[in-house]
């Protein structure tokens, strides 16, 4: 994926065979334009560091919060 500077192009699934413009360096909008991502059909998941089995650190807060 090429990375266009201030272009919306550098994030379009459509953007190697694009037939609108050859000129992709400043696009900011686009009736063709689908981010790659958008197909994803991978589940994507949240994993915390507790479900990891890893226990975070705590750190006291001797501070008042209000004054």
């Amino acid at each position: 994926m090429k990375n266009y500077k201030r272009s919306i192009c550098s994030t379009c699934k459509h953007a190697p065979y694009c037939s609108l413009t050859t000129d992709m360096g400043n696009i900011s909008s686009c009736s063709e334009y689908r981010h790659y991502l958008d197909d994803n059909t991978q589940p994507e998941y949240m994993v915390s560091e507790e479900m990891m089995g890893e226990t975070v650190p705590r750190i006291p807060n001797k501070e008042p919060i209000l004054s």
